[in-house]
């Protein structure tokens, strides 16, 4: 597992940020910026682990208690997880 990228999503700042990522390419750029470097398979695994999702992300929804885990409480854990189902999907799509 990546602790140096897993380090930047314990950061609210950086999960603002994250927030307004719309494509894997952004989400890997926004880590770069901040010298962390990920493949598409590194970027899915960190966020997977963070909205503790491993399935079919596509309508995947994370559990109070999920959200309660990620920095900044359940509005910053929802706009999390819907960035990272959209990353996680385009990804994923780019496999098949």
């Amino acid at each position: 597992m990546r602790t140096d990228a897993m380090e930047l999503l314990a950061n609210q700042e950086f999960v603002s940020e994250f927030t307004n990522v719309r494509s894997a390419e952004e989400a890997k750029q926004l880590f770069e910026n901040k010298g962390v470097t990920l493949t598409d398979d590194e970027l899915v695994e960190v966020l997977e682990k963070v909205t503790g999702t491993n399935n079919d992300v596509e309508g995947a929804e994370l559990t109070e208690e999920q959200m309660g885990n990620v920095v900044g409480g359940s509005a910053i854990a929802f706009a999390l997880g819907v960035a990272a189902g959209v990353i996680i999907s385009e990804v994923r799509r780019k496999r098949r």
